[in-house]
């Protein structure tokens, strides 16, 4: 069973470890999931500009990643903030988070070069709303 929360104090650290931040957020919203226990994944929202989010995801086990969470976490950016589109910023070797990105709507946008702390390079990914494939818009 899946668990919930929304206290971003409770994940958002997690989060920003597991992708090489050396700060957690200041400003963030979103969701972490649990799985018997255990902290499996978490979504933050960032950045907030009116128009638009920065989301950052991370997971170490997808069990929670299906339609109904996607369609969850969809609504935050996009029903409740009312942005027109969402940000990615992801690592050039992660294709894996690159193509669940894309799964989820969005597509790649652009290079940042040299972002990415070992000097990867980050791909700018973005999804409007009207591409977002998990909501009744």
């Amino acid at each position: 069973m899946i668990e919930v929360i929304s206290d971003a104090k409770l994940f958002a650290p997690w989060l920003a470890n597991r992708l090489g931040y050396d700060d957690v957020w200041k400003d963030s919203a979103g969701y972490g999931f649990l799985y018997n226990r255990k902290l499996v994944g978490a979504v933050v929202f960032t950045e907030f500009t009116g128009r638009d989010i920065h989301v950052h995801i991370a997971s170490q086990n997808p069990v929670w990643f299906t339609r109904p969470y996607l369609k969850f976490i969809s609504e935050y950016p996009f029903i409740h903030c009312g942005v027109e589109r969402v940000t990615a910023l992801i690592d050039e070797k992660n294709k894996r988070s690159r193509r669940l990105f894309r799964g989820w709507g969005g597509c790649e946008e652009g290079r940042l070069r040299n972002y990415i702390a070992d000097g990867q390079d980050a791909i700018v990914c973005g999804m409007l709303k009207r591409e977002c494939r998990y909501l009744n818009v």
